[in-house]
């Protein structure tokens, strides 16, 4: 099974793992467990497929 990085601090769910040597932690703006999950598999594939980690801020639900 995938291990998430995922963690709750003061109940909302944040992203947070190292890609490419840089540091990334993201809010995922829930308290919802399940949607913190499928909310940090989007972010991965959102870092999947752009090079600049800059722009990607936070989560923007699309």
């Amino acid at each position: 099974m995938l291990k998430i990085p995922v963690y709750a601090r003061n109940g909302v769910y944040y992203f947070h793992s190292r890609i490419n040597q840089h540091q990334v932690k993201r809010s995922l703006n829930t308290k919802d467990p399940n949607i913190a999950m499928i909310r940090a598999l989007d972010l991965l594939k959102m870092i999947d497929m752009t090079i600049d980690l800059k722009k990607i801020k936070k989560y923007v639900m699309v």
